[in-house]
């Protein structure tokens, strides 16, 4: 008989159709179906395709977004004053912690340090001519020294008495008549160790002038390193490692202990900051320091869903609920030595909230509801027998097996939708 037009329409849809469910079913559904097929008409058991369960590592994971904030924003300031000689950074530098990136000039300390190296020489000098004993000529020379002394002084006191009327009349500036002070101390410093030095000599060194030598030394010295370290607090240090964010002065300004120099930022360790829902709360409280996170910066997602991750630590959970969003903030720390991620970027961070190492698994078409539970079914000698389990579905075809498996059973992967404990069932395929 000639079919109709409407007939051969008819069974070409439906060879469609059964080409594309046997696309969609996979090689295992299609093998399954085709030996349902060449079973006997009068089998009754029912082809299935049997497999253990799988073991691989698991995690229960949540994920939200934030953005990225360095460790800390530190403004540096000269630690004394003065014209600046020299800036050696610029915006988007690196520095290292301890990197010298200026200079205040130093002219005055530098003399400052040269005086105070020259009176501790003169007071240790002092002190082994007491321990040694005095010779004429010594003090010739010690009384000709001090002599000197009292001129330089007598020249140092009419120098400040002069500077301090020009700065009366604003002819000089405040710091030329520091400068002429420091002279004159310098001097009378100088006038009274000579002094002391020939009385020791005429007198002789007793016991106590020993010890007074002595702590004339010790005293001398202090001064000396509190000379040098004024005079290396003219060079202007990076406290931190990190990346110039900005420059606030420029070489021949002059400025002060207070005066802002550069803003650095340190981003070897950056933060990411997450608003979460007050729901999770318990999962979080108490997690400081030990859950571990998995971060995706949306500028290296690449040709990737996410691109590659960085490894983070939760490092602050906020201790109170804002009631008006009915979140809470939650803080992940990330090494960041390579410097790939920038204060500012958008990330999104994975929080691994469980972890389960080698945990079973089976897929998704093994698992039925039956009376308002989920189950598998075993293999058993030929023989369909139900299994009452906990499942959790996995991001992928499998579903993580809670409780109600051992791990060496045959599962029924394919067949056992229609199933019912006790069925008997034909092992067309093992995975």
């Amino acid at each position: 008989m000639k079919l109709s037009q409407s007939a051969r329409r008819r069974g070409w849809r439906i060879a469609v159709i059964a080409l594309v469910g046997l696309t969609f079913l996979g090689l295992p559904a299609a093998r399954y179906l085709i030996e349902t097929q060449r079973a006997e008409p009068d089998d009754p058991r029912t082809p299935v395709v049997v497999g253990p369960p799988v073991r691989r590592d698991a995690e229960r994971t949540v994920r939200y977004t934030g953005n990225l904030t360095p460790e800390t924003m530190t403004t540096v300031v000269p630690k004394v004053g003065g014209r600046i000689v020299e800036l050696n950074v610029r915006v988007h530098r690196s520095v290292a912690a301890g990197e010298a990136i200026g200079r205040v000039e130093d002219d005055a300390l530098q003399l400052q340090v040269a005086q105070a190296r020259a009176a501790r020489e003169a007071a240790d000098a002092q002190y082994r001519q007491a321990v040694r004993g005095v010779r004429s000529q010594e003090l010739e020379i010690a009384r000709a020294d001090l002599e000197q002394a009292e001129s330089a002084l007598e020249t140092a006191r009419s120098s400040l008495g002069r500077t301090g009327r020009l700065l009366e009349a604003e002819a000089v500036s405040r710091r030329e008549y520091e400068e002429a002070q420091d002279r004159f101390r310098a001097a009378e410093t100088q006038v009274e160790n000579a002094r002391r030095r020939v009385r020791l000599m005429e007198e002789g060194a007793g016991d106590e002038e020993l010890e007074a030598a002595r702590a004339n030394v010790d005293a001398a010295s202090r001064q000396l390193e509190l000379a040098e370290l004024r005079l290396d607090h003219a060079t202007i240090r990076s406290p931190v490692a990190g990346t110039v964010a900005r420059v606030f002065t420029e070489v021949g300004q002059t400025v002060g202990p207070e005066s802002p120099v550069v803003a650095i930022v340190n981003d070897r360790l950056i933060y990411a900051t997450m608003r979460i829902p007050e729901r999770l709360y318990g999962e979080f409280r108490g997690r400081d320091g030990a859950m571990p996170v998995r971060v995706f910066a949306e500028a290296y997602a690449g040709a990737s869903a996410d691109g590659e991750a960085f490894r983070g630590t939760v490092s602050t959970v906020a201790p109170f609920i804002d009631a008006a969003s009915r979140t809470f903030e939650v803080e992940v720390a990330i090494p960041n030595d390579d410097g790939m991620l920038r204060p500012g970027m958008f990330v999104s961070a994975v929080f691994v909230l469980e972890q389960y190492p080698q945990a079973l698994h089976v897929p998704g078409s093994a698992v039925h509801r039956r009376q308002g539970g989920s189950v598998v079914y075993l293999e058993v000698d030929g023989y369909a027998r139900e299994r009452a389990v906990q499942v959790r579905p996995g991001g992928d075809a499998l579903s993580q097996v809670l409780e109600g498996l051992s791990g060496d059973e045959r599962i029924i992967m394919e067949g056992g939708a229609f199933l019912a404990d006790g069925d008997a069932v034909r092992v067309v395929d093992e995975r």
